[in-house]
């Protein structure tokens, strides 16, 4: 336990209390970088470290580009190489070892055939009342991702086939997300801000009313951390592509009234769904303790009493 600030001289200040208005000043951040493995690319060869072989890579990309939906309706179109994308593709793979890079060009393929339709004279026509217009037959037939297989295309939308979302279709409803990081490294400072959210960087998210954040408390009782057998459910807020940000219970960690004694470190143990059902698998920890009284790092065991209070 830990008592609060000593009683200030009558002359000094009172310090505002902490509200709700600054729960995210303090929680700024940078987004962890993804850094890919490097390769050496004077030594590439064939099969790639994980295994790929030239005849996979080669039969990736051509179904992916040149059998895809979108191929078929560029292969035609002037100024779009089939042939210069699949080896493109093919040796994207081979570089990064990442079979992901299809997708990547896939959609470079549909930005350069759009590009050559709206450049080509010949996809214009004039209309009954004299304008020109634009046919967008082939146009229309470029979704994202080629809808991932999951879906249908229609007019550059996809409509997706049952539990499968996201504007390529390319998310499952039933998909638990995995999480890897969240902000601050997961230490929360009751002097600095409330503590009553944080945010979590998982993939894949779905911006819904579904999105969840499960919960569960750790206390500390005699300077052991011990969970509280019991999880509950808080709402998740979708920031981006790959943040969450949840809501969370009123920490126990309490500044007080100057000389009122009060719990000094606080931990919750967050995981999350997409459907409050299909939780992920890891989980982040979340501390919230007192400076004044408690020096923290992100780990389980990482508050220690400080000394010379």
């Amino acid at each position: 336990y830990c008592r609060g600030n000593a009683v200030p001289n009558s002359g000094e200040r009172r310090k505002r209390a902490l509200d709700s208005r600054d729960d995210d000043i303090d929680d700024q951040d940078v987004i962890p970088p993804y850094n890919p493995p490097v390769r050496n690319i004077t030594s590439l060869s064939w099969p790639t470290p994980s295994g790929l072989t030239e005849e996979n890579v080669t039969e990736i990309c051509n179904k992916r580009i040149r059998y895809s939906k979108s191929g078929e309706s560029c292969g035609a179109v002037a100024g779009v190489d089939l042939d210069a994308l699949v080896g493109q593709c093919i040796s994207d793979i081979q570089i990064t070892d990442d079979v992901s890079w299809a997708v990547a060009n896939l959609g470079a393929m549909n930005e350069i055939c759009k590009e050559n339709v709206y450049k080509n004279i010949t996809y214009y026509k004039n209309s009954t009342d004299g304008r020109i217009e634009l046919e967008t037959t082939v146009l229309d037939s470029l979704c994202p991702n080629d809808c991932s297989d999951r879906g249908n295309c229609s007019n550059s939308t996809c409509t997706c086939f049952e539990d499968y979302t996201a504007s390529d279709c390319s998310i499952s409803l039933k998909d638990s997300p995995i999480l890897y990081g969240i902000r601050k490294s997961g230490l929360c400072d009751v002097r600095r801000r409330p503590c009553r959210n944080v945010g979590i960087y998982a993939f894949p998210l779905l911006d819904s009313e579904n999105l969840t954040c499960h919960v569960q408390e750790f206390k500390v009782i005699e300077s052991v951390w011990i969970p509280d057998n019991s999880i509950s459910l808080y709402p998740g807020l979708m920031m981006d592509i790959n943040e969450v940000k949840c809501f969370l219970p009123e920490s126990p960690v309490n500044i007080g009234d100057y000389g009122n004694e009060g719990i000094t470190a606080a931990g919750l143990k967050i995981a999350v769904s997409n459907n409050r059902a299909n939780v992920s698998k890891e989980s982040m920890m979340f501390i919230t303790y007192d400076s004044v009284c408690q020096e923290c790092n992100n780990t389980i065991k990482g508050c220690q009493l400080k000394v010379n209070l």
